[in-house]
């Protein structure tokens, strides 16, 4: 996840991936990860998380091919080539 005071990514897509990983470490059937848009604070010097765009979901036992989606829905969203689905299961 990138530093809030980095202006430069507003507008691009991303996913906290820490909390992804502590999600994925229970013992649960599933998990998911919320992929959002940076979007710029009313002060116009931080970014904040903007609402999730796409929800991947699989299970914590392939949680690599998981953050593998996500990181290829992301490249798609920014190069603005995604098919507009909103949640996909890995």
């Amino acid at each position: 996840m990138k530093n809030t005071k980095d202006i430069q990514f507003v507008g691009k897509h991303d996913y906290d991936k820490a909390s992804a990983e502590i999600f994925a470490s229970w013992n649960g059937k599933s998990f998911s990860v919320n992929i959002f848009k940076w979007e710029l604070k009313s002060n116009g010097k931080e970014m904040k998380m903007g609402k999730g765009v796409v929800r991947v979901s699989g299970s914590p036992s392939i949680r690599e091919k998981v953050f593998a989606e996500v990181e290829r829905i992301i490249k798609l969203l920014d190069a603005g080539q995604w098919d507009g689905r909103k949640s996909v299961t890995a």
